[in-house]
Parts: C-alpha cells; structure tokens; sequence
C-alpha cells in the first residue's frame, strides 16, 4: 500500500469517525434519549464508530504485519473485530425500526427467535473463523480474501436493511414527506455504499455512507420537535393522535389517565409563580414516575398519561401515585 491509497482510506474512516460522533453529539445534546429506540441509536452509533477504529487500526498495522508480530497480532485482532461489530449494523437498524413504530409489540417470542437466526449464523462464522476460514482468510500477502461467510452475511444485511426500510416507511406514522424523502435518501446512501465495497474490496466508502446514513435517520427520526410541547419538552397533541393511531392499527390495549388542571390560577397565586413555570413543575413532577415518551399535553390546562396493557391494577397505582 503505497501513501496515496493509505491517505485515501483514511480520509474516509476520519469523515466517517466525524460524522458519527458530530451525531452523537448532537443527538445528546437535544436531551431525547428515554425512548429505547433514541437509546439503540447512540448505541449503533458507538458501535459504528468502533469499527472505524477497527479499520484505522487494519489499515496502519498491514505495512508492518508482515515484519512485526506485534503488528501481526494488531492487524488480525482488528480485521476479526471489524466483522463482529460491523455485522451488529443491520440487526440493529432491523430493531431500531420495529421499536421506533412501535411494531415491536406484535413480535412474539419465536417471531423474534426467527428474525435473529440470519444475524446469529453469521456471528457464528466470525466467531469461528480462526478455525473454519469461512467469513475470510488471510493469503500469503496478508491480503483478505473473502468467503462464503461474508457473501452470506451481505445476503442477510440486505435482508434486514430492506425490512427495517419497509417498516419505517409503511408503518411510521409521524413521518411527512420531507422526512421520508430524507430517510430514503440516507438509506439509498448505504446502498450505494455497500455495493461499490462488494465489488470494488479495495475501495472503503460503505462506512463513510453508512454514517450518512445514521446522520439521516438523526435528522428524520430521532429530531421529533414537532411533535414536542415547546414549554413542557412531552409529547403534544399531534404526537397523541398519531400514536393512537398507531396503537388502533397494531390493535394494542391501551389505558387513559387524564390530568385536569382546576383553580391552576388560584394555585399560581398562592405559590408566587407565572403560569408557565407551574405547567413546567407539574410536568416533571409527572415524568418523575412515568416515562415523557408516554406523557402528553393535548390542552394547555390537562395532560395525558398513556400505559400501554390491559393491566388495570398498574394503571390505578400510577393513577394514584401521580394525583
């Protein structure tokens, strides 16, 4: 590998090291990481950003492989850590679309045995590739060669990838047009991306365009400030009627907990506090003892508590606990 290619290939893990962690960032930032789906986001992120690691680690140690165990050992240690976490990416982003419509809920056990077979065979072959080659192996130039392994396990991302895209599109209810222009977009970036490295090995862009893609799902997704009462950072109405909907289509129970606010302006006076910051006490008053991705402001002078079952007995003890 000559300077040129070597400056090439890192440009690209750096741009995609900065794009991940400038998403990262931003996602922080913004404070919305209660929902478990804003939770699985940073953890791909992280995880993404590792296996750019993994491949700065591969791309520095290979000159001196061949010389140096020490480099040796580097170099195989970062190429087998690159297969294990890379492979997590398409898994993830399946379940990142199920827990972000909530379509999750109607996955059972075996349903979900099922969907995780394809990502647990190809673990399998990573894990086991010291002995068995069969994801990759090394040639006399200490090049990878790939195996049937990889090709398999580019089969079942593709797999996972167009299943999570399906999702998101036919089953997100919030998502408007500009978003999902953006969320096609973005994930069409990945395709690309992941096609020029099938069939051009030497080239190092589907990292790069898979952190495009994590900054679109970012900015489609994960920024939801339409969907949040400005004052009080819950859900507002609009939130309200479209998780409903979502909850009738998926025919999920779901109970109501109403919360009206009566004589607030006699309370305001007798605490000495404008009517805003009242309306912001209450609302972390409720978010202490109930999740803000389950709390709506629909009214200015009520707010709605949504616990997803049929458990009634839960239902009255947060009922009772909040009023």
């Amino acid at each position: 590998m000559n300077d040129t290619e070597l400056i090439f290939q890192m440009a690209f893990y750096m741009g995609a090291i900065l794009v991940l962690v400038s998403t990262i960032v931003f996602t922080l930032l913004q404070r919305h990481t209660d929902r478990p789906q804003n939770k699985l986001f940073l953890v791909t992120c992280v995880s993404l950003l590792l296996t750019c690691v993994t491949e700065i680690t591969t791309t520095l140690s290979y000159p001196e492989a061949a010389r140096s165990r020490g480099a040796f050992i580097v170099y195989s240690v970062s190429i087998f850590l690159y297969f294990l976490l890379h492979l997590t990416l398409p898994l993830s982003l399946f379940y990142y679309a199920l827990f972000a419509t909530r379509f999750v809920r109607q996955f059972s056990v075996w349903r979900h045995i099922l969907w995780m077979l394809p990502f647990l065979v190809s673990e399998f072959f990573v894990l086991t590739n010291p002995a068995l080659h069969l994801m990759y192996h090394l040639d006399e130039n200490l090049e990878m060669r790939r195996g049937v392994g990889e090709y398999l396990s580019y089969a079942v991302a593709t797999t996972y990838f167009f299943a999570a895209l399906s999702i998101m599109l036919y089953r997100w209810h919030p998502a408007t047009r500009q978003k999902k222009r953006i969320l096609l977009f973005s994930m069409l970036t990945t395709v690309v991306g992941v096609i020029v490295q099938l069939l051009a090995a030497p080239a190092t862009i589907e990292l790069f365009a898979e952190s495009i893609m994590m900054m679109g799902l970012m900015i489609s997704i994960e920024y939801d400030e339409d969907l949040r009462d400005s004052s009080t950072n819950v859900l507002n109405r609009n939130a309200l009627l479209l998780d409903l909907r979502s909850f009738f289509e998926m025919k999920i129970s779901y109970s109501l907990i109403v919360i009206q606010f009566r004589n607030i302006d006699v309370v305001r006076r007798i605490l000495g506090i404008s009517y805003p910051e009242l309306i912001k006490e209450l609302a972390e008053s409720i978010r202490a003892v109930h999740p803000r991705y389950l709390i709506y402001r629909p009214t200015p002078s009520a707010f709605l508590l949504l616990t997803p079952g049929n458990d009634r007995e839960k239902t009255r003890a947060l009922a009772d606990t909040v009023c």
